[in-house]
């Protein structure tokens, strides 16, 4: 019975975690203009690099215009 209920719990928070860090790192990898990796989720730097992008405008790309 308990089992089940942390299956029933366990299950969509990890979905639901998995979905988060995707479009994290989408947003990380369109705003700085590169590949980001697991740790660049958690830098803070990094983080501080997209909100100063976005605030500018748009991506850090070299040559793309918005």
């Amino acid at each position: 019975m308990i089992y089940g209920l942390v299956l029933i719990v366990l299950i969509p928070a990890s979905i639901a975690a998995w979905i988060t860090a995707y479009r994290m790192r989408r947003k990380m990898n369109r705003t700085l203009g590169r590949k980001t990796s697991k740790s660049d989720l958690t830098s803070m730097s990094a983080w501080m690099s997209v909100d100063e992008a976005e605030r500018s405008g748009g991506t850090n790309k070299p040559g793309k215009s918005n």
